[in-house]
Formats: C-alpha cells, structure tokens, sequence
C-alpha cells in the first residue's frame, strides 16, 4: 500500500483578499510566511475554535492580527473570511 501525505491550502475568500492586498507589503510579506510555515503544515495545531456567532470559525493570531477562518476538513483548505487588527477583527462591519 502508498500513502501520500496530503497537503492543506488556503483559499482567501473576496473581501478578505480585498482587505489583505490594502495591507502594508510588509505585513503582507509577514502574513504569507506566517501561514506557510505555521497554518499550512496542521491547521490544528494552532487553530483556536470560536463560539457565539462564529460558531463553525476558528482563529489564528500573529502579532497584533487576527486571521478569521473555516477549516474544511473534506478539501483540506483553509477558507481565510477575515483579517484585521485585533482590536477590530470581530466587529460587524
């Protein structure tokens, strides 16, 4: 029997990709290597689940940003919803 090891990848959804691309390059830059060497290898491992209205979401925190997202275990993506400065990530707009 061959196993391969399966690989995860990250989907940004439309306006999480709008707000990113308006980010600083360099946290951009930050970001991207964050979740290439952090979240893609076992989007578990530091996942956190949330609750009330983002049932279903989980979050990852780098630095001051949070990285609001649903974990699709089926495709094994990662769909980013949302990213934005902690202070402000989880009010409605």
């Amino acid at each position: 029997m061959i196993m391969t090891k399966q690989t995860w990848s990250v989907i940004f959804a439309p306006k999480c990709l709008k707000k990113f691309k308006k980010m600083d390059k360099h946290i951009q830059k930050k970001i991207s290597k964050y979740i290439d060497e952090r979240v893609l290898p076992d989007p578990h491992n530091l996942a956190e689940p949330l609750s009330d209205d983002l049932v279903g979401f989980h979050r990852f925190r780098f630095a001051n940003y949070r990285l609001i997202c649903k974990i699709e275990e089926n495709e094994l993506t990662v769909l980013l919803v949302k990213i934005d400065h902690r202070s402000t990530v989880y009010k409605a707009h």
